[in-house]
């Protein structure tokens, strides 16, 4: 097969793809006391690219993002380790992405439905 085409050697492996998408996220960094919130670029089941401005996040950091979602009575809280990061620049924010690593079966699902309104309202 020799060498991969040059998009395979810059886009990192993903086992679900992600869905362009454009909303706000709350974030908190509960190990450093934080919490704002993101604008969400991409999403899939496993994870999501996001961007804000002038954070310090840092590889393998842990997060809590914080959805809000119609079908839900309250926002859908997924904790989420923090795969890589883009640090800001003068002209971009802070660009990172996260895997989702929920708790239980129930927010896998709620993620799941949250997903699925974004790939058909889209």
């Amino acid at each position: 097969m020799g060498h991969g085409s040059r998009d395979s050697v810059e886009r990192p492996f993903r086992v679900h793809e992600r869905k362009p998408v454009r909303f706000v996220v709350g974030i908190v960094h509960p190990m450093a006391g934080w919490q704002a919130e993101a604008r969400v670029h991409n999403m899939s089941l496993g994870g999501a690219g996001l961007e804000m401005p002038g954070t310090v996040l840092r590889g393998d950091d842990r997060v809590v993002l914080s959805f809000i979602a119609p079908s839900l009575w309250d926002p859908l809280e997924i904790p989420a380790r923090v795969a890589w990061v883009r640090p800001a620049t003068r002209l971009e924010p802070t660009r990172f992405g996260v895997a989702f690593e929920p708790t239980d079966a129930p927010k896998v699902l709620a993620l799941f439905e949250l997903i699925a309104a974004f790939v058909f309202d889209g």
